[in-house]
């Protein structure tokens, strides 16, 4: 994972407040839809009345990490980026992240892009991300779990400053929020997997957002005639992208008009009260806790 929003990450004090900005740190499980409505809240952040001593970082999944969803595997993302927010480190799961990003720059033949990304999955699913400290070490152990491969060593060689770029986002622990923003995806998101999502954000001070069934859901919340639909068809995916397509003329998870939505985003926040924004109910329960994170904002 990598951020692409906001272009700022040192804290400073603003102009007219004594006061050191928040930072809300937004991860999305969709790669679309989600971050086309959360870029668009921001950008209209001051029509909106959003706090401007309010900084925000959006991060966008890499290469290897594109279509991978689940919310459990998010979460371990996470814990690894908090973990080098602090240790100002870079982990192995970041270094093959980079590398792939580079090895597709260059056009490197596919099997070897292909050879990677497997090594990144294993290493993910290892769950132990080192963290190294000196330019020697990282090559060396790049060199070995690349047995060496001639063509990629000069590519490690050549771009090692970008592979140990860190971008420092200066999170602060106690004043900063990182939110993972998921679905309630009963096809793809067990129990099992929700209960270690959850214990796992409290434990790390993670704050979770869960849109049941789906994050189209929150954006049906927008409008004013959801309070009157039968609550079994807001549990259909199909149902509900058919009533955003009515109101919005058009839905897609890349296209649609998010800026007529934010319009009323005092609607959606509302709309929600009406059903479930309890975090240990979203488990089962129609709902949303979306509307809680924005009006805090």
């Amino acid at each position: 994972m990598r951020e692409i929003r906001n272009n700022n990450f040192i804290r400073h004090k603003t102009d007219v407040e004594n006061e050191p900005r928040k930072k809300y740190i937004l991860a999305f499980e969709g790669e679309k839809t989600e971050e086309k409505y959360f870029t668009e809240l921001l950008n209209n952040r001051r029509n909106l009345g959003i706090n401007s001593l309010i900084d925000f970082v959006i991060l966008e999944r890499d290469i290897c990490e594109k279509g991978v969803s689940n919310p459990k595997h998010l979460t371990n993302l996470l814990l690894n980026k908090m973990k080098e927010y602090n240790e100002k480190k870079i982990s192995d799961i970041s270094l093959i992240n980079r590398i792939v990003n580079i090895v597709e720059r260059n056009n490197i033949p596919k099997e070897k892009f292909n050879r990677l990304c497997k090594l990144y999955r294993d290493i993910m699913k290892s769950n132990n991300f080192n963290m190294f400290n000196t330019d020697s070490e990282i090559k060396k152990y790049l060199y070995d779990i690349l047995n060496n491969d001639e063509e990629l060593k000069k590519i490690i060689d050549d771009y090692i400053a970008e592979l140990l770029l860190f971008n420092d986002i200066n999170y602060d622990l106690e004043l900063d929020k990182i939110c993972l923003i998921v679905d309630r995806d009963y096809e793809s998101f067990s129990e099992e997997q929700f209960d270690y999502v959850k214990n796992t954000c409290k434990d790390n001070k993670i704050t979770l957002c869960i849109s049941n069934p789906f994050f189209e859901f929150w954006l049906l919340l927008h409008t004013e005639n959801v309070l009157s639909y039968d609550k079994n068809n807001l549990k259909d995916k199909t149902f509900i992208t058919d009533k955003l397509k009515e109101i919005l003329g058009k839905y897609s998870k890349s296209n649609f008009n998010a800026e007529s939505l934010i319009e009323n985003i005092h609607t959606a926040i509302e709309n929600e009260k009406e059903f479930c924004e309890n975090i240990e109910c979203l488990k089962n329960e129609i709902g949303s806790n979306v509307g809680i994170l924005i009006n805090d904002w």
